[in-house]
């Protein structure tokens, strides 16, 4: 009998260039600004109240400490003609009917200043033809006033005018994971450089703008810290209802830049969005990298000073003298929430026979596509598994969560048979934030574990729903559920070679683990994750959907075989994972270390990486898209200054890793490290893989 092979790997790593405990501010405290329109001060208050109330927050301000100038500006398809503005540092708000329905989380709007800033247009109404042509403005998007010169390094918005794109010109293709190492200067001119800070990487792709997203702007929309709810302070996400609100899509891909920065010039990574700029410095303390641009206050001076881009880019702010203050009006009471740009619900579609709507039949269309270019047969509706597709994604819109444990209790296959699906084979997909059927399609098809149920020959019927609610976090949400139409699944047996000595082998039926796309994330490595915790990238809303194409596979995929799914806890983890966790806690007590929490986005990556191991057959800290393992963990959301990772491949239960790792001088130091607090893991098995089973562990600080 042939011995199975098993292996171990570790790795830590420690980050110099980073502080967990943040400075206290030496700055004196502000009083709130006055506002023209009660939902301005409700939107201010959220994010900024705090910051003019106390010291040592560690963050800088999401509009500014006060408002430089409150009125209304013309606009066409406001009441009246004209709409209420108020202009802070960072922004500008605009309520365009004071007579709406004020619990409307449009009813405050942002302004996508940046667009009109590089453009040259001054915008007069929705119609995109109504605006008044100026030049873009000269003003520096980073980086010290440019009095007398002295900043006259740093681009200006017109230097973007040709990177930028505003109706699908200058698209860039998804560069996930590759590093940030074009630089722009004031010409224009873009450049490969050896970047700055070479951890800098592409971490998400918006399919609207079709541009990449720098992995530390990612990490800053998805920030959470206390924030003003109306009545006190709590603990939660800072950019509500999500980043898109604030920042808008991008625009241009990131680029780094030369800027003087408080008399000293330097490195600084700058990418445009469409309402907000956003840089990040490296040598800045941490908590001040990633900052915003000071986007109302060189608005209103090329608007109103500039005269759409002439000359006195440095002349003081004035007071236009078509603006008039209108008078502040009351907030309905109860109304705390504040205001969205997602886009409002769409109006009732057009559903089928089987009650799909246009979307939902796409996606019909798109994975039946992809199936025959695969050499596999296309997939029919099956009312059954509709029923329960649409109402998980009903089940998640309008209670607000993400998971395949819906708000019954019960997993993705006692569901389905609750809706009378008897099948013996069944999966499932979950998508969040994604409107369009060609956006959750080529987010699954990205994504290894998603992409497997697509392609799964084992599969002939399908169920499609999503549904879309206002008052959730994410939006959009979808469901897709896979059936073969069988009573009976059949039951394998994978081979035992890889399986450790004296346990018993897995046994695989064909049910396999049901997956999710995180929301609002873009292809591998965010894709795979079940963290419901929302990441940056928006879901688009551009009106023109794509076709993928497809190469065909020239080799029929045989029928994959699949462990059957543990039963998860509410991080996801199965009985052998949170028993690793007890041994590890058990044997740090031991030595007198402190116990490890789990962390869910070191779970989402140790998870990533044993299915991509897995699946993919190689055992390796670099996983397939080229990553180290600290770029990786980066990339899922962890920010800890220390990080180590063991990994294991051959090994089936928790006592014989555990055991591998203890034996092992370098996995074994990483276990009993006193630098560690928080831990992730994960463990996954594939009967077509070297080793069978592959484990990992990321710890973090």
């Amino acid at each position: 009998m042939t011995k199975p092979v098993r292996m171990l790997f570790s790795l830590f790593i420690l980050a110099t260039g980073f502080n967990l405990l943040f400075a206290l501010a030496t700055t004196t405290v502000q009083a709130a600004p006055s506002f023209a329109d009660a939902n301005f001060r409700q939107v201010w208050e959220r994010a900024d109240k705090i910051l003019t109330e106390r010291t040592g927050v560690g963050r800088g301000y999401m509009w500014g400490p006060e408002s430089f100038f409150s009125g209304s500006e013309p606009y066409a398809e406001a009441n009246g003609g004209r709409r209420t503005v108020q202009y802070f540092d960072k922004a500008r708000m605009e309520v365009n009917n004071p007579n709406g329905n004020r619990s409307d989380p449009n009813f405050v709007t942002s302004g996508l200043l940046v667009k009109e800033l590089v453009l040259g247009r001054g915008q007069n109404g929705d119609n995109v033809s109504n605006y008044t042509q100026g030049n873009p403005s000269e003003v520096q998007v980073a980086g010290d006033p440019n009095s007398g010169g002295s900043n006259a390094v740093a681009p200006t918005y017109r230097s973007f005018k040709n990177v930028a794109t505003f109706n699908n010109d200058n698209p860039s293709d998804p560069k996930l994971g590759q590093m940030v190492n074009q630089k722009i200067d004031k010409a224009g001119n873009i450049t490969t450089i050896t970047p700055p800070d070479s951890s800098v990487n592409l971490a998400a792709y918006e399919s609207a703008t079709r541009h990449n997203i720098a992995s530390v702007f990612v990490s800053y929309g998805n920030t959470q810290g206390l924030v003003w709810n109306g009545s006190g302070y709590g603990y939660n996400q800072l950019f509500f209802p999500n980043a898109t609100y604030v920042f808008g899509l991008p625009i241009t891909e990131p680029y780094w830049i030369q800027a003087v920065v408080a008399g000293v010039e330097k490195d600084v990574l700058v990418q445009l969005f469409e309402r907000r700029v956003l840089t990040y410095t490296p040598s800045n303390d941490v908590s001040n990298r990633v900052e915003m641009g000071n986007v109302g206050q060189h608005y209103y001076r090329w608007r109103y000073s500039e005269n759409f881009g002439g000359s006195g880019g440095n002349t003081p702010i004035p007071s236009p003298t078509d603006m008039t203050t209108p008078p502040s009006t009351t907030v309905t009471p109860g109304v705390t929430t504040p205001p969205s740009t997602t886009a409002a619900p769409p109006p009732s579609p057009t559903l089928n026979s089987y009650g799909l709507d246009g979307e939902e039949m796409a996606f019909l269309s798109l994975i039946n596509q992809y199936r025959q270019s695969n050499g596999l047969a296309t997939l029919s509706l099956n009312q059954n598994l509709i029923s329960a597709a649409k109402w998980l994604s009903q089940d998640m819109a309008t209670k607000n969560y993400f998971n395949h444990t819906d708000s019954l209790g019960r997993d993705f296959s006692t569901r389905l048979t609750s809706f009378g699906y008897v099948g013996g084979y069944r999966s499932e997909n979950l998508a969040a934030g994604s409107q369009t059927a060609n956006d959750a399609f080529v987010l699954w098809q990205n994504s290894p574990g998603h992409n497997q149920n697509m392609l799964s020959s084992s599969v002939y019927v399908i169920g499609i729903g999503r549904f879309y609610s206002s008052s959730s976090s994410y939006g959009w949400y979808w469901t897709t559920d896979f059936g073969d139409q069988t009573v009976t699944p059949s039951v394998t047996t994978p081979p035992s070679t890889t399986v450790a000595p004296g346990t018993t082998p897995p046994t695989s039926v064909t049910t396999p683990p049901s997956t999710t796309v995180a929301p609002g994330t873009t292809p591998p490595p965010s894709t795979v994750a079940t963290n419901p915790t929302p990441t940056f990238t928006p879901a688009s809303t551009s009106t023109f959907t794509p076709t993928p194409t497809f190469t065909p596979t020239p080799t029929f995929t045989p029928t994959p075989t699949f462990t059957p799914p543990p039963t998860p806890n509410s991080y996801g983890l199965d009985s052998e994972e949170m028993a690793f966790l007890g041994l590890i806690n058990q044997y740090r007590q031991s030595n007198g270390l402190a116990t490890l929490t789990l962390n869910q986005n070191l779970i989402n990556a140790a998870k990533w990486l044993s299915q991509d191991m897995a699946t993919k057959n190689y055992f390796n800290h670099t996983d397939s898209l080229g990553r180290d393992f600290s770029t990786r963990l980066t990339n899922f959301g962890y920010v800890g200054s220390y990080s180590s990772e063991n990994i294991a491949a051959g090994y089936q239960t928790a006592n014989n890793v555990f055991v591998g790792w203890q034996n092992s001088p370098g996995h074994n130091q990483n276990m009993l490290s006193g630098s560690v607090h928080v831990i992730g893991i994960g463990r996954f098995y594939s009967s077509s893989s070297s080793y069978g089973w592959y484990w990992t562990t990321d710890f973090g600080s």
